[in-house]
């Protein structure tokens, strides 16, 4: 379930992102899923970045709530 209201941020960098995971507010997830496992098992991975919602502020120099209608 979607609401109305939608955080937007602004303004951004990649040391952002890494002051970000020395702080630990994004930590790395990796989604290794294993196709075909009872005849010819193959892994594909998809390795990922995961930030908890109230932290995301932290990537952002500006963050805003739009209300759409």
């Amino acid at each position: 379930m979607y609401g109305h209201s939608v955080a937007l941020g602004t303004g951004t960098d990649f040391s952002r992102f890494l002051s970000a995971m020395a702080r630990q507010s994004i930590y790395y997830d990796p989604g290794i899923k294993v196709e075909n496992i009872s005849t010819n098992p193959k892994a594909k991975k998809r390795s990922q970045f995961r930030i908890r919602p109230p932290l995301i502020s932290d990537l952002y120099e500006d963050m805003e709530i739009v209300e759409l209608k």
